[in-house]
């Protein structure tokens, strides 16, 4: 356990998996024709505090005409559609979006994560703990554009591009790092680092049974 800098207190973070040794399954790739394409990815449920249908609203505002963004939708039970759906079906660029509904497999999910260019993960707010997707992504070497969130974000800062809440300035930073491979790498190579430090669940199930 570290301290926190408040008395009597101490954090000690979720662990992370061997998620990055997986082989990575291209196949589904290749069913979408993404194989080898430039793209960003969205995955998990399409509601309010994920931001899903804030990202919607940023994707139809980017310059960049060739922007594209894949969203693996997760339906997570008495999920609410009817925002997202709405603003789907009026969006001006409906082409610059992939929907994929299909229920993926971890090997599946690697391909994914790979190869994205970065994933998005907008989260308006985190309600618990650093969701275990920033750590399955960021060990893949994809960094992850953010609107900051409290600790989630100041620790994985590194590996991530942080924008101010809203549709227009979540457009802005996807349009300034659609061209922008050199800070691509260099946050590619910061999210390795950081999943390289970070404690697995055994480290975790040892820092409990210390503290306990």
């Amino acid at each position: 356990a570290t301290r926190c800098g408040i008395p009597n207190t101490t954090k000690i973070y979720p662990g992370k998996d061997s998620f990055e040794k997986l082989t990575p399954d291209y196949n589904i790739i290749k069913k979408y024709q993404l194989y080898k394409k430039k793209f960003f990815l969205f995955t998990g449920a399409p509601i309010a505090y994920r931001g899903a249908s804030e990202l919607l609203k940023a994707i139809d505002l980017c310059k960049n005409s060739d922007i594209h963004i894949v969203m693996l939708i997760r339906m997570d039970k008495g999920t609410i559609t009817t925002e997202f759906d709405s603003i789907l079906s009026q969006l001006k660029y409906r082409q610059r979006v992939t929907i994929i509904y299909e229920k993926l497999t971890r090997n599946q999910l690697r391909a994914f994560y790979e190869s994205a260019y970065y994933a998005i993960l907008p989260f308006i707010v985190i309600p618990s703990e650093i969701p275990l997707t920033y750590f399955e992504i960021l060990s893949c070497g994809t960094p992850i554009i953010s609107f900051k969130n409290g600790g989630t974000t100041e620790y994985l800062k590194n590996g991530l591009i942080l924008s101010k809440l809203g549709s227009n300035n979540l457009a802005k930073c996807l349009s300034s790092t659609w061209f922008n491979d050199s800070k691509r790498k260099e946050k590619s190579e910061s999210a390795i680092e950081i999943m390289k430090m970070h404690p697995t669940w055994d480290e975790v199930a040892k820092q409990w049974e210390k503290f306990i």
